[in-house]
């Protein structure tokens, strides 16, 4: 199960920006390396970590999501984890390993956030 932050997904700025484009993700999850991730946690967060960056729009909103409250940031980022966690069931448990580190790293990625312009 993974581990909620604050109460439910409120209808937030980033609602609407992090999401799982769950087409390209299904596509990427038929690829024959896919199979065999499955039971290798290292291969499993390299795919996690692939369907984050390239099935999502992550990479567009990262630095705005770092600059909202932590509890606000880890509930997008849940979100996102749970999508992909549903989508294929088998990478649950390295999503919320994922979802920890994630947890971990907010303090700092909050602080670097500050640094960078987010785009419109």
């Amino acid at each position: 199960m993974i581990i909620s932050y604050g109460k439910e997904r409120k209808p937030a700025m980033l609602k609407e920006k992090l999401n799982l484009n769950k087409d390209k993700a299904q596509k990427l999850l038929l690829n024959q390396s896919f199979k065999e991730s499955i039971g290798n946690p290292k291969l499993e967060y390299s795919l996690i970590s692939e369907l984050i960056h390239k099935c999502s729009s992550y990479e567009d909103y990262m630095w705005t999501l770092y600059k909202k409250s932590e509890v606000e940031c880890l509930s997008e980022l849940t979100f996102l984890l749970q999508e992909i966690a549903i989508l294929e069931p088998q990478l649950a448990w390295s999503c919320l390993i994922k979802q920890k580190k994630y947890a971990k790293e907010y303090r700092e990625r909050y602080n670097r956030s500050k640094y960078i312009l987010a785009a419109k």
